[in-house]
């Protein structure tokens, strides 16, 4: 297959060949909580996609719907479908998936199936900014490629560790960023972590003067997303024991 060729893009520069190209959609797939799924032939008249929930199974997605989807008459019927991902917020790639569907089995009105993929297509997430030579639409990967390549589970891990700390524990983030601010808490609105990698998490502080962005480095690198939580942890408790003065 012919790889990505360099592009610079806003001080950045993507490089990718197979190897990688096969590590970032393992990532994409292996970060992945939702993906839109069409069944039959890619590109046919009648075909519509559906929101559906996804976890990885060693390069596999296996999907999650209710009982009386069709998705679940899809897959007792082993139909073909493809299942489309946006890349992972850290880094990634578009990813399409194409395949026959097979039951797993019903849990608690929950049907689980699995995509046995056959097909692995690929596209730059900046393909859009590239100079129109450049642009290419997807474009299929080798599957033993794929199949070979091991995802990095921290960049697929890191954003849904994100998610979860803005979405449930915003007054606790709130609280770190009046410690390591130094503002005053009945001056700091509200904050939220914009990054999240293995040495460090930013932190956006919503207070007064507008928005103040903090990079808060671990004290070792996380080698692991049980390291990366608990780095976190310690950062929340650190801040709550603190007690910063109001």
């Amino acid at each position: 297959m012919t790889s990505f060729s360099q592009v610079p893009m806003k001080g950045s520069e993507l490089v990718f060949d197979d190897a990688v190209l096969a590590r970032r959609a393992r990532t994409t797939l292996a970060g992945a909580d939702a993906g839109l799924l069409a069944t039959g032939v890619p590109g046919a008249r009648g075909t519509s996609a559906r929101l559906v929930g996804v976890h990885d199974d060693d390069g596999e997605p296996v999907l999650r719907c209710d009982t009386a989807d069709p998705i679940s008459q899809a897959a007792a019927r082993r139909q073909l479908a493809t299942l489309r991902l946006a890349p992972n917020p850290t880094f990634g790639v578009w990813l399409a998936l194409h395949g026959r569907l097979h039951p797993v089995r019903t849990e608690r009105q929950r049907f689980l199936a699995r995509l046995s993929v056959t097909r692995v297509g690929v596209g730059c997430p900046h393909r859009d900014e590239q100079p129109e030579a450049q642009q290419r639409p997807f474009q299929l990967l080798a599957l033993e490629k794929y199949a070979l390549a091991r995802p990095d589970l921290l960049a697929a891990h890191a954003p849904r560790l994100a998610r979860h700390l803005n979405e449930r524990h915003h007054e606790q983030l709130r609280r770190l960023a009046v410690a390591v601010s130094g503002v005053p808490a009945e001056r700091v609105a509200a904050a939220c972590l914009t990054g999240l990698t293995a040495e460090a998490a930013r932190l956006c502080c919503i207070d007064d003067n507008g928005a103040r962005y903090l990079t808060l480095p671990f004290p070792a690198p996380a080698a692991t997303p049980a390291q990366l939580s608990a780095a976190l942890g310690r950062l929340l408790v650190a801040s709550h024991i603190a007690r910063p003065s109001r």
